[in-house]
């Protein structure tokens, strides 16, 4: 036996001293590590202590004590009714109160159903309508709560415009479209929308006439409402035309018959909104032609009018049963208001205000509530600051209780919401008849979750106070069922946020979220220096850590940096830890790059002129604590929709005469789609030549740049700048790897799909006459499938060959059974040894052979009867020393085996055949492999140095300058693993012998030449290096995706391809090139059709579910050759399974 044979195996370390000095190392470097982690927890965790600003007025504390709430007083039983909810003590205007609910869910009750609960005697009302105004933010929010009590929404979307009568299209906020879009969704069929085409600001009531007197344009505005209802899926159209008269009649009739006519056809609803003043529905004719009419049944103030209750209730139950006599039941709908009207002193027009605006102008001048006795209405009166008297009249929960109570007793069972957005919470539960539930705290305890009041003036907000719930308390009358004496223990106060900084008409600040980006903002910070403007940047750490010297060239060149969160996330939607890992890891990334810390903040997702509820804005509670100036939004054109830079300036402009403002918000996030630098450039000049001038935001807050980003300490500073390094070149480096994966997964799959389909698999050189075989059948406890695997050899139709059973020393029955079998068969033989491994059997057999080819077949392996005669074929040629058959695997039944019979196809069908045409074939399998004996003799036989024996002696023989063949019609099948664990075992063994076998063989990477270099090449790039790094790759697609799906829920999706877009075609275009590669192999194995079309599904599924456990193993490989600890084979446990025995049969 050659003296090269027996070795060390490659990387054991039996001494142990690399295992430990490996440990010692690396448990250095995981203390430095952690240690690292905790310090930057640390600082991001930890309490800030920001610097303030010198005393200003316009951004000092507030000296007012945070307000608490009273103790609630009971009175007597028997005459007020109390709502028995407790209601707690004050609290700190710094303490976190998150709501019971952060987003709203359609899960309240059905229309009906509430009435039904409420000891009444039949559901009422049987419908409710709700007017959805365009002008208030937060009317989406009370829609959103209330969703399941509504059977029409009606939007006001649309107004007639100009002597034309052109209709308008409204603004509708994103919330609002997507709440509608949701109930769409969730109460298709139970809710319909209706819009309601108003009269429009630029157009009177008697214009509107005299341009709906020429026929042409009555029949040109039917039509067009027609198709904008259609084309907005409207199930119905409402018209409210304020002004008009019974002297209309002669036009307004006309019209609304020829627009009733086009709505009918349509199969669309048609309602007249109308308010009690204008009494449209007593204009003979016009009921007849629509099929709702919506009265507004409360007074509307006027020029002039005097303080008076807004729907007193003998009024109201008169005006009500007047309308009754004028509109069929069927027809009739009468909406109930819900607001509060405030008569100024010096002010000749009425203010009309929501409750909570009511409640607090109320509560600020400590004035009290009453409740009028004869009205039925609540009131307040009282002075302000500046000697002008106030009088409010509500219709509170109580009043709305009351006038739906005269509705019942008028059996008048459809209402609607006169004005969404303007009610208290209570109001909802009047309407659906369950206010006096007993189990119902809103009539006892009042509050605004819905509604925030700001106060003051100027560019920055912060939370001032958190509002609190009210008490009060209520008298019924039994016999009426009316609410007859309403006190207000505690006033409840919604929250409050104020507005500060400055507001010089001539000054704009331009700002700008979400960068930096390496392109969008290198191209912005040029253009403004081109311009010789300053700006100020809200910077997102991710972006951050991709482009820091971006921000360092920003502050060089005198910008201002302010925070805009590290994940840009919906801040409201998390805790106060989350916020403040939000803030300071943010903080610290950038103390880290500039040493400075910033002061400014913008919230993400926050509109412009600051929250709407009390969910987003309680918040502001952490970033007070926290020391930062908020930043508000005044003029926010959509630039980030992809818009053109001439469209960004335009809406700029627009912006500014609509509502004026100092603070310009454009998006430096993303280049991919959007125009912001080319705008900017064209931005400056305009804005400059109307007079404006661009100063930091700063100057907005009265304080310089300087202030607003104070210097850190040193030691802090180089510690977060080395880190910031350390994370962002770690990142770009992990991003980069992400790329190179991908491109040389892509890359390789295509190049091996190439170079197979170019490999000839015919061998034209034949035999004069078949060479003799020895079929060698290494053996350690295989009783099981020992048998089976001999009778297929034997059952070869190569007539010219022996079989030689080794022994290894087998503890089970393995040698008993051959002997039992196959004892009087000649071809068989039979060697047996004490167990020394397979390397050793396969060695002994090879010293007593004495034919040309040996053929090493694996115990569990069943070849077919051709397989023989098909892998000594390419031995006619000369240069020929060894040649792979093909495996396939028999036991398909569990999915982890199917994985597995996809991988050896695909390996083979395609990977071999490559490898074949190139001439580095670099493993020569156990289960089915040919040898020429010569030329193994000659390289020195089986080793014991590596545990993949077969694929060291692969090597060996073509380091010698032999070739290595491929015989695909020589089939096996073998038995795969069945389980995880056999599966990791079988892998570890396959994984940590390649990589001794590289190892051992890495003089071979200057012997090869190209081609034949390629294999090995294949092998350590994507057998190891690969895999090392591929869990980590997984983990930034997951990211990339994450931002993606960020970007389309918040509507900032890029209009081009950005690099998350880019990230998801590339891991898409490697998973169809896998299906791609494995399709051809499958074709190429004669697979039909309908099993090809599993793969589609079933290759994402396996580098999902199956690739991960290979990664595992390549860990466990380099984890043994590393320590020097190697794991010894274990031999599996084989089955033996009746898909095999079928396989043997076939």
């Amino acid at each position: 036996m050659p003296r090269s044979v027996a070795g060390d195996p490659v990387f054991e370390d039996l001494s142990g001293l690399r295992f430990r000095r490996v440990k010692l190392w690396g448990s250095v470097a995981v203390a430095i590590g952690l240690i690292w982690v905790v310090a930057i927890a640390l600082l991001i965790l930890r309490p800030t202590q920001m610097p303030l600003i010198d005393a200003n007025p316009m951004v000092a504390e507030t000296a007012e004590a945070p307000r608490t709430r009273p103790e609630i007083r009971l009175t007597d039983a028997g005459l007020l009714i109390d709502a028995k909810a407790s209601v707690g003590p004050g609290q700190d205007f710094v303490a976190w109160t998150r709501p019971e609910q952060a987003t709203p869910r359609c899960t309240v009750d059905r229309p009906g159903q509430g009435a039904a609960m409420a000891a009444e005697n039949s559901v009422f009302p049987t419908r409710v309508y709700t007017i959805l105004p365009s002008f208030r933010d937060n009317a989406f929010l009370p829609l959103l709560r209330n969703c399941g009590r509504i059977n029409v929404i009606m939007p006001e979307w649309f107004e007639i415009t100009g002597p034309s009568l052109a209709i308008s299209s409204l603004v509708v906020d994103a919330e609002t479209k997507e709440v509608l879009t949701s109930l769409d969704v969730e109460r298709r069929g139970e809710v319909e929308f209706w819009p309601v085409f108003n009269l429009g600001d630029d157009i009177t009531a008697a214009a509107f006439v005299e341009a709906l007197s020429v026929k042409t344009r009555r029949t040109g505005l039917a039509n067009s409402m027609l198709r904008l209802a259609s084309d907005v899926q409207a199930d119905g159209a409402c018209l409210r035309l304020q002004g008009l008269k019974a002297k209309d009649a002669d036009v307004l009739v006309p019209f609304v018959a020829e627009l009733a006519t086009k709505t009918r056809s349509a199969g669309l609803q048609l309602c007249l909104v109308a308010s009690i003043s204008d009494g449209q529905w007593t204009i003979p004719g016009l009921v007849d032609h629509v099929d709702k009419v919506i009265v507004t049944a409360f007074q509307d103030p006027w020029l002039g009018s005097q303080p008076q209750p807004l729907a007193p209730l003998g009024w109201f139950g008169a005006q009500v049963a007047q309308i009754q006599r004028d509109v069929p039941m069927a027809k009739l709908v009468i909406a109930v208001g819900g607001h509060a009207v405030d008569w100024v002193s010096g002010q000749a027009v009425p203010e009309r205000i929501s409750m909570a605006e009511a409640m607090f102008r109320i509560s600020r001048a400590k004035a009290s509530i009453d409740f009028s006795p004869s009205a039925k209405n609540s009131y307040a009166s009282f002075f302000d600051r500046d000697g002008n008297r106030h009088q409010i009249w509500m219709l509170d929960a109580a009043s709305v209780h009351n006038n739906l109570q005269v509705l019942r007793d008028l059996e008048i069972t459809e209402v609607a919401v006169a004005s969404l957005g303007e009610e208290e919470p209570a109001y909802w539960d009047a309407v659906v008849g369950r206010l006096l539930d007993v189990h119902l705290r809103s009539l006892g305890v009042p509050e605004f979750p819905d509604n925030v009041i700001f106060t003051g003036e100027g560019p920055f907000y912060r939370l001032l106070d958190p509002g609190q719930p009210g008490h009060r308390l209520w008298r019924l009358d039994p016999e009426s069922g009316m609410i007859v004496d309403l006190v207000y223990d505690t006033i409840p106060l919604p929250l409050e946020m104020e507005r500060y900084g400055t507001r010089t008409p001539n000054q704009i600040a331009l700002t700008f979220d979400d960068g930096p980006d390496a392109v969008a903002t290198t191209r912005i910070l040029d253009a403004l220096k081109e311009q010789e403007a300053l700006a100020t940047f809200f910077v997102v750490g991710r972006a951050a850590l991709a482009s820091p010297s971006l921000l360092q060239r920003a502050v060089d060149e005198g910008h201002t940096i302010g925070s805009h969160s590290f994940n840009h996330p919906h801040m409201e939607d998390l805790s106060p830890f989350l916020i403040r890992a939000e803030l300071n890891a943010n903080r610290s990334l950038i103390e880290g790059v500039i040493g400075r810390s910033p002061l400014l903040y913008r919230p993400p997702y926050i509109r412009g002129p600051g929250p709407i509820n009390k969910h987003e804005a309680i918040a502001f509670s952490v970033l007070e604590e926290e020391g930062y100036f908020v930043a508000g939004s005044d003029i926010v054109p959509a630039d980030w929709a992809g818009i053109s830079a001439d469209e960004i300036v335009r809406q700029v402009f627009d912006e500014m005469d609509k509502s004026g403002g100092n603070v310009i918000v454009l998006h430096d996030g993303k280049s991919t789609g959007m125009h912001t630098a080319e705008a900017v450039s064209l931005l400056i000049p305009a804005l400059r030549a109307r007079g404006y001038e661009i100063v930091p935001l700063s100057t907005l807050l009265g304080a310089t740049t300087q202030a607003v980003m104070p210097p850190v300490g040193l030691a802090f500073s180089v510690f977060k700048g080395v880190s910031v390094s350390a994370i962002g070149y770690g990142i770009a480096f992990l991003v980069a790897m992400f790329w190179v994966c991908v491109f040389a997964s892509f890359a390789r799959s295509a190049l091996l799909l190439f170079l197979s389909a170019r490999r000839d698999p015919i061998f034209l050189r034949t035999f004069a006459q078949d060479p003799s075989v020895s079929v060698l059948v290494p053996a350690y406890n295989e009783e099981k499938v020992i048998v089976d695997t001999l009778r297929s050899i034997l059952a070869s139709d190569y007539a010219n060959l022996t079989c030689i059973v080794i022994d290894d020393g087998s503890e089970d029955g393995t040698l008993r059974i051959v002997a039992e079998a196959f004892g009087s068969d000649p071809r068989v033989k039979v060697l047996s040894q004490t167990n020394q491994g397979k390397w050793w059997a396969l060695n002994t057999a090879f010293q007593q052979v004495d034919t040309e080819i040996a053929v090493c077949v694996d115990a569990d392996t069943r070849i077919a009867p051709d397989a023989i005669r098909e892998i000594v074929a390419p031995f006619a040629d000369s240069k020929v020393a060894a040649v792979a058959g093909t495996v396939t695997v028999a036991n398909t039944s569990r999915l982890l085996a199917k994985f597995q019979a996809i991988e050896y196809i695909t390996a083979q069908q395609i990977g071999r055949r490559a490898q074949d045409h190139l001439n580095g074939i670099m493993v020569v399998p156990g289960a089915l492999g040919a040898w020429r004996v010569d030329a193994v003799l000659d390289v020195g036989l089986y080793s014991n140095e590596t545990l993949t024996e077969d694929a060291d002696l692969t090597i060996w023989l073509r380091r010698g300058g032999y070739r290595v063949a491929y015989a695909e019609n020589a089939r096996s099948q073998t038995e795969a693993p069945a389980d995880v664990r056999s599966l990791l075992k079988q892998r570890l063994r396959w994984s940590l012998g390649n990589l001794q076998t590289l190892w051992k063989h890495r003089g071979a990477f200057l012997e090869f030449g190209p081609k034949r270099l390629f294999s090995m090449f294949d092998m350590v790039f994507f057998g190891y290096l690969l895999p090392l790094v591929s869990p980590v790759v997984d983990l930034i697609f997951l990211y990339f995706v994450f931002d993606l799906l960020s970007d389309w829920h918040s509507g900032t999706a890029s209009k081009g391809l950005d690099v998350s877009q880019l990230a998801l075609i590339g891991m898409a275009a490697v998973q169809v090139m896998d299906i791609a590669v494995a399709w051809t192999a499958h074709r190429r194995e004669g697979i039909g059709l309908w099993r090809r079309i599993l793969l589609i599904p079933m290759i994402p599924l396996m580098n999902m579910l199956y690739r991960p456990l290979l990664y595992v193993t390549i860990y466990r490989a380099l984890w043994s050759a590393l320590s020097g600890k190697l794991a010894r084979w274990n031999k599996l446990h084989r089955l033996g399974t009746d898909q095999m025995k079928d396989a043997a049969a076939r």
